[in-house]
């Protein structure tokens, strides 16, 4: 068997073939067998060949056996020139098969020859960024995310996709990139962002987190003035999990009366709980609406409650308001979207104050407590 291959290219185009560029050509001299590995292609694209004949021989002609299987055409005498179109269903490996014959002066004709031209259908992936590294340190390609949280996409090769959420917002629907905004709302746990080019799809699944409680850090002891009966402290809030950013929400808190309520407590009503929007010691009414930080730890809050000076320790029996007390704060804590400001609530944070006989006062939020004795 022999063969003398002119030109073989090895061709990883992902569109169709540019002026100028070269089609793979063998050239049939003898009986002989041969293949040629076009490469990764995209569906649409066009694949060439070329069968031409070596010297001697007379003539040539081929014709394709399968040409229905992946759109194969061409023929011929002489120069027999073959293309494909990748058609949009294309999936796997596919072997185009031509059969031919040819002749050489003074030996008739030879045996016919086979050839096939293979082709693999391209793969491409959906790659994805987060906006925000995750708390713990994770990596921005994560696939777990917190709500409103935002996530870049693209595909590798670089391709004008058609892209789909099956919950969230993503934009632009069409293009080499586009931005995922998982929902405030969430339908389910899961939700699957797909990319289609062409009848072929990829598709990536994150999970969706919603806040699921809080923990504390504290920052500082706030101080009272000698003979007052108070007690405070500056809290970091940070919100779990750690895994994901919920650098796409805000909290807040609002309103709420006091409860559980024991000993002095029980006969000396507290205050309800308001609000110290500017974290400045001083309550006020208006609620502080606070961005959680793509570190889920931007909240600072003030925590504290202060008896007039009116109350003095000993809080013995013996004056009638019992020997120290209780009482919670269980405060409705809610979230919101930065962009759209929808809103709904989290959780209800217990705060909780207890006074002891001497006149040591403690507070506590967020699995952080702080104490503070009286001074006269």
């Amino acid at each position: 068997m022999h063969i003398r291959i002119l030109t073989i290219l090895s061709c990883f185009l992902l569109s169709n073939p540019i002026i100028g560029e070269e089609t793979p050509r063998y050239n049939i001299d003898s009986d002989l067998n041969f293949s040629h590995d076009f490469g990764p292609r995209l569906a649409g694209s066009i694949l060439n060949l070329d069968v031409g004949r070596s010297p001697g021989v007379t003539h040539l002609t081929g014709w394709v056996d399968n040409a229905s299987s992946a759109g194969w055409t061409g023929g011929g005498s002489g120069l027999l020139h073959y293309t494909c179109i990748i058609p949009p269903d294309y999936a796997g490996v596919h072997n185009g098969k031509f059969s031919g014959n040819y002749g050489r002066n003074g030996s008739g004709g030879g045996p016919p020859p086979e050839w096939h031209g293979a082709a693999k259908a391209v793969a491409f992936k959906i790659v994805h960024t987060t906006e925000f590294q995750s708390p713990d340190g994770g990596t921005s390609d994560r696939t777990e995310v917190g709500i409103s949280e935002r996530v870049t996409l693209r595909t590798e090769p670089e391709l004008a996709v058609t892209w789909s959420a099956s919950q969230g917002g993503i934009a632009p629907l069409a293009g080499t990139v586009a931005i995922w905004k998982a929902p405030f709302i969430l339908s389910g746990p899961t939700a699957t962002i797909t990319a289609e080019f062409q009848g072929q799809r990829q598709s990536v699944e994150f999970r969706i987190f919603s806040p699921l409680g809080i923990d504390g850090e504290k920052l500082q002891s706030l101080n009272f003035p000698n003979g007052h009966v108070a007690v405070g402290m500056r809290v970091k809030a940070i919100f779990q999990p750690l895994s994901v950013s919920f650098g796409g929400i805000n909290a807040y808190e609002k309103f709420c009366e006091p409860s559980d309520s024991t000993g002095f407590f029980s006969r000396i009503a507290p205050q309800n709980h308001i609000i110290d929007s500017d974290n400045d010691g001083e309550h006020d009414a208006e609620p502080s609406i606070q961005w959680v930080g793509e570190d889920n730890a931007q909240i600072i809050d003030t925590a504290f409650y202060a008896l007039g000076r009116f109350y003095q320790p000993p809080f013995a029996n013996t004056d009638g308001l019992g020997g120290g007390g209780a009482f919670n704060w269980r405060i409705p804590t809610h979230v919101q979207d930065v962009d759209t400001a929808a809103d709904r609530f989290f959780l209800n944070f217990v705060q909780r104050f207890i006074l002891f006989f001497d006149g040591e006062f403690h507070i506590s939020k967020y699995a952080v407590t702080e104490r503070r004795r009286y001074v006269p």
